[in-house]
């Protein structure tokens, strides 16, 4: 299907006085970039069911989402004082695995009565979506498209960098490819639990299986028009990575903090360098994973399954955008 054909499929969610709102607020948790972009998508799926204009909401942490993004297709940044004295009420789908195993058996217009919903989620169910004993005829459009299609799809409708973030972007590919001969050979290297951020849910990677990425990297990303770039949560992982190809890496500077496990003072500054990593990731010429979900919507993004790997019980695999949540046991 072309570029144009797509831009066919539903956008607009502005039809009637109702609202849904992704919110992020200090209120509870949301998870990080990754569990954020799989709430803000599966909200926007959902206000197309039930005929509701999308707004997103992000207040944790304290940083403006226009300051990254633009809205691009649909206006989503809309004024909440607006909405303050209407009938609403907050549903909250977190980490909830039954909902999302079930989520082809719900109603959510049922589910979703007043004017205003306020909608936490961080899991994709896209499946239950197109499967829906409900909703389905509203997804004839992606019946048969997978599931990486659709959040790319969803994400290009929604959101336009920011002109200045968009600049730093274009400036540092240009750089490190400064022409076609060029490569740059990408991984995105989540260790969860580690000393940069200690307060992490749990590991997803110790030196051992760190030590096949090195291997895998050195033996296969390595070339004389090849530049490497590393995405990570771990500053003891970016400082390898440069001792180990010190004239290959090639970094985004900045802070690694994760935005809500963080340190508060530093948080918003950080989230342009986790936005930019994973705008990287998603213009590489080959791409490595490890479990996260920032990296796999990164995969999503790049639009391709040609030399995309995933790193999971201490093996390296090829694996495609549509797969890389079986391989890794994910959510969504």
């Amino acid at each position: 299907m072309t570029p144009s054909k797509e831009r066919e499929r539903p956008v607009t969610n502005a039809t009637s006085a109702r609202y849904i709102i992704y919110e992020c607020n200090k209120n509870g948790l949301c998870g990080g970039w990754g569990d954020r972009l799989a709430g803000i998508v599966s909200s926007y799926l959902i206000s197309l069911i039930t005929n509701r204009t999308f707004g997103i909401s992000i207040t944790a942490p304290a940083c403006n989402l226009t300051d990254y993004f633009e809205p691009h297709l649909i206006d989503w940044n809309i004024d909440l004082d607006r909405l303050k004295n209407l009938p609403s009420k907050r549903i909250s789908h977190m980490d909830n695995r039954l909902f999302q195993r079930t989520a082809d058996k719900m109603n959510f217009s049922a589910l979703m009565k007043e004017t205003v919903i306020y909608y936490r989620e961080n899991y994709e169910f896209f499946s239950g979506l197109q499967e829906s004993a409900f909703h389905a005829s509203n997804f004839l459009w992606m019946k048969k498209w997978t599931r990486d299609r659709v959040f790319a799809h969803v994400m290009r409708i929604l959101f336009r960098l920011k002109s200045s973030l968009k600049k730093v972007l274009i400036d540092f590919i240009n750089k490190v490819k400064p022409n076609k001969k060029w490569k740059l050979m990408c991984a995105h290297i989540r260790l969860g639990r580690n000393p940069t951020i200690p307060n992490d849910s749990e590991q997803r990677n110790n030196n051992e299986t760190i030590n096949v990425i090195w291997d895998f990297i050195t033996k296969n990303f390595t070339c004389d028009l090849c530049k490497i770039f590393i995405a990570t949560d771990s500053e003891l992982v970016r400082q390898k990575a440069k001792s180990l190809f010190p004239d290959k890496i090639v970094d985004i500077p900045g802070d690694i903090v994760h935005i809500e496990r963080g340190q508060m003072k530093n948080r918003c500054d950080a989230f342009t360098k986790v936005i930019l990593d994973q705008q990287v990731l998603s213009k590489c010429d080959s791409l490595l994973l490890t479990k996260s979900g920032l990296g796999k919507i990164a995969a999503y993004l790049r639009g391709t399954e040609e030399n995309l790997f995933c790193s999971a019980n201490k093996q390296i695999v090829k694996c495609l955008p549509n797969n890389i949540t079986t391989v890794f046991g994910m959510r969504g």
